[in-house]
């Protein structure tokens, strides 16, 4: 019946329109047999007109739940039964003709004649299998990014704008031991809030005690403004009604979700790294204390040790100068070796301290390379020759006479592989070898080796014998001596002057120790006139004030001035030394540090300050050895520093070098000039100078206030008090006493580390020499 009306030509219309249709259309008759079926549905089930007609439609359309394979009950079978429109489950699929399976939706309808009988129904289906694809890739993207949202190690809290929390990740919720319903859909500080908040519509406090909070004003910040901020975040905050302490990592961030705009709050936990940080600052804290404690001890024991040890040596020295026979010269000088072991043992400790702590400074100064290690062969010669070991040295010709580098700590490390190499060779040679490897650009590059004949060193021993208080040999039979630092020492110094101390050696067939270091080529040293003689004159019967506290280094030292010739006076502090100063006219003082009542630092500020025009020397003599205190006190107005053990050879050579200049202020009359050879010529008429004289003084002071110059623009204030005292002297030569004065305020100023002042008294110095020059030239 239904297919005879459907097919009547009268409905013509209606099944040219039906076929047009985009979705499929199904007509099927009460006994569930296919009437009709449009363009659409042939296409989407693969079944055409003709093939379905009369078929059954549960033949032409089985259903079944995609997801689970089930089948899914006929859509028909409810329409007869519930007389009304009924539709698919999500997941329903159609198997096609061919056997694909697509995801269709679709809705199925009584059909009723005018008298409103039941005579068919029509279905009404489409493929969404495009648009359920990309639905699914969608859900699994969701999946994904919540599966990762849920899984970073850092919380994430979304906010809109009114501060109410949108969605927040497993990490937040672990963070404040809450479920996700406590805080989704309400204000932040309903979950999380700070100890000073009230009860409001965000839950978090907006009131006077909350002004200063800076997650709040980052928050807000964020809302009002859309600036992103990072932040550290730390306070007591409340969750589940108990304060605990947090300590939060924030990244603050407005976001746009369409025209939505939200705030991104990413937290990270760093309580644990806050922890540990105070854990370090603590350890820190101890550890520097720990070497504060440690250099000040070291400080004192070497001001302990070096005074008594001064006595010793000053009074083996003054033993040394008497009529002894034989046998108690041998013991004396015995004696002076075991002092001198002990004083190297006391200078590897403060090395070694030094270089531990990252303290030791590296010079970069001009210096005679070849001079150098002739000094180096000569005083290690006598200690081999004593063990008849044959100690020569090569040295490449191609090697620049003149470097810039440190020329005492190079000393050191080739004193101490020599020293090294005498101590375990008992027969052969020892050569130290100095060969120029490459020249570049005004730089040299030198290989230094000392290889011996000695015992040598085992393949077990030699990886650790640059390891501090390592020795070769730490039996109680071994025959040589020493505190197992100075190899440490070595290769750290020739480390730090950019180089690296190895070493070859198998046992019994002797050791080579080398190292390569890289120096700029430097100038060619210029004589300084001061240096260059020596004026006995001028030096004899010295009136010396000694400042020292301890009685046996007043008993040693004062004899080691009396023996010379000198006036000795002694005071016992400072303050007695301030009122023998007052009192009397002295050419250099020897000043202690440590003393009671007034020290010695004190004490010369005090001097200073009372002196006018004649500059006293006053040289520091102190048990202080540590790095820093040379510079140190000659910045409190000092001229010069001699650590104890004093020896008399550096004690004489340092007080005469001072005694010079100081003296010859005082000599009105007296003139000094140089011959051809460079002998010392003496001439009374202050006013007059040779003409053939002239010319090379000059030149010398023209050229030292352009060195001088350049150190100021170097900011060296070393360089600029040298370099000052050296025009001071210069101009006293030659009776410039204006450029005299001013270079000595020069000098004053470098001493006690005014720059500044420096500056302003060296641009008085230039503008004086300018003047000066023409009318000096020309008398």
């Amino acid at each position: 019946m239904i297919k005879n009306s459907i097919l009547d030509n009268n409905n013509s219309f209606l099944i040219n329109a039906l076929s047009c249709m985009a979705d499929g259309v199904i007509v099927v008759d009460m006994d569930g047999k296919i009437a009709f079926l449009n363009s659409a549905a042939e296409g989407i089930t693969g079944w055409s007109l003709q093939e379905a007609e009369n078929e059954s439609f549960n033949t032409i359309f089985p259903l079944i739940n995609i997801s689970t394979g089930e089948k899914v009950k006929s859509p028909i079978d409810n329409v007869i039964k519930l007389g009304k429109s009924v539709g698919l489950t999500k997941n329903s699929g159609l198997i096609t003709k061919d056997n694909r399976k697509k995801y269709i939706s679709a809705n199925s309808s009584p059909i009723k004649d005018d008298l409103g009988n039941f005579i068919g129904i029509v279905v009404v289906f489409r493929d969404i299998t495009r648009i359920r694809s990309i639905e699914l890739e969608l859900i699994n993207k969701e999946h994904g990014f919540k599966a990762l949202f849920n899984s970073v190690p850092v919380g994430v809290v979304i906010l809109d704008e009114d501060g109410i929390v949108y969605a927040v990740n497993n990490c937040v919720l672990k963070f404040l031991n809450i479920k996700k319903t406590q805080i989704i859909g309400k204000a932040v500080g309903n979950g999380f809030c700070c100890k000073n908040s009230f009860d409001d519509k965000r839950g978090c406090g907006h009131g006077e005690n909350c002004k200063s909070c800076s997650l709040r004003k980052a928050i807000t910040f964020a809302e009002k403004f859309n600036i992103s901020t990072n932040m550290e975040f730390n306070n007591v905050v409340i969750i589940e009604n108990k304060e605990i302490e947090v300590w939060l990592k924030l990244s603050i961030t407005p976001v746009y979700f369409g025209e939505k705009r939200v705030v991104v709050a990413v937290l990270m936990d760093i309580k644990d790294r806050k922890n540990k940080e105070i854990e370090l600052r603590k350890a820190k804290e101890e550890a520097e204390a720990a070497s504060k404690a440690k250099s000040e001890f070291l400080a004192n024991m070497s001001h302990e040790i070096r005074t008594p040890l001064n006595g010793l040596v000053g009074m083996v020295d003054l033993t040394l100068l008497t009529d002894l026979n034989c046998e108690q010269k041998e013991n004396l000088m015995t004696a002076k070796s075991c002092t001198n072991s002990l004083l190297k043992v006391i200078n590897d400790i403060l090395d070694f301290s030094k270089l531990e702590a990252g303290k030791l400074v590296i010079e970069n100064i001009n210096f005679d390379i070849k001079n150098l290690i002739e000094e180096i062969i000569k005083a290690n010669s006598s200690t081999a020759l004593d063990k008849q070991i044959e100690l020569n040295y090569t040295f490449s010709s191609t090697i620049p006479q003149f470097l810039l580098g440190d020329p005492n700590r190079l000393k050191q490390v080739l004193n101490n592989l020599i020293s090294n190499a005498i101590k375990f060779t008992e027969h052969g040679e020892i050569s130290l070898k100095v060969k120029n490897i490459e020249t570049i650009d005004e730089h040299v590059k030198l290989e230094f080796s000392v290889t011996d004949t000695g015992i040598g060193i085992s393949e077990e021993n030699i990886n650790t014998i640059f390891e501090s208080f390592s020795q070769v040999d730490s039996s109680s039979t071994r025959t040589v001596g020493g505190t197992g630092l100075g190899l440490a020492i070595s290769k750290q110094l020739t480390e730090i002057m950019g180089g690296n101390l190895l070493v070859k050696s198998k046992l019994g067939q002797g050791s080579s120790f080398y190292f390569v270091l890289m120096f700029p080529v430097g100038k060619e040293l210029k004589k300084d006139i001061k240096q260059t003689f020596k004026i006995n004159k001028v030096t004899e019967n010295l009136n010396i004030l000694l400042v020292e506290d301890d009685k046996l280094n007043q008993q040693v030292i004062g004899r080691m001035l009396k023996e010379r010739g000198y006036i000795v006076d002694i005071a016992g502090n400072g303050l007695e030394a301030i009122k023998m100063y007052e009192n009397k006219k002295y050419d250099i003082i020897l000043m202690d540090i440590q003393m009671p009542v007034m020290n010695g630092i004190e004490a010369t500020k005090i001097i200073r300050e009372k002196e006018i025009e004649n500059h006293i020397p006053i040289i520091a003599i102190t048990a202080y050895a540590l790095k820093g205190d040379k510079e140190r006190f000659l910045s409190k107005g000092m001229d010069d520093y001699i650590p104890k053990p004093v020896k008399m050879d550096k004690l004489f050579n340092v007080i005469e070098s001072h005694a010079v200049s100081s003296k010859e202020e005082n000599l009105k009359n007296f003139s000094i000039r140089f011959d051809e050879n460079g002998e010392v010529e003496f001439f009374n008429d202050e006013s007059r100078i040779l003409n053939k004289e002239k010319p090379i003084l000059m030149k010398e002071l023209s050229y030292s206030i352009e060195e001088l110059n350049k150190a100021l623009q170097e900011k060296q204030l070393s360089s600029i008090e040298r370099l000052a005292n050296k025009i001071k002297s210069l101009s006293d030569e030659i009776n410039i006493y204006e450029l005299k004065d001013i270079s000595f305020k020069v000098e004053l100023s470098a001493r006690r580390g005014n720059l500044n002042e420096a500056v302003y008294y060296a641009k008085k110095v230039s503008e004086e020499f300018e003047i000066l020059k023409k009318s000096i030239l020309d008398i």
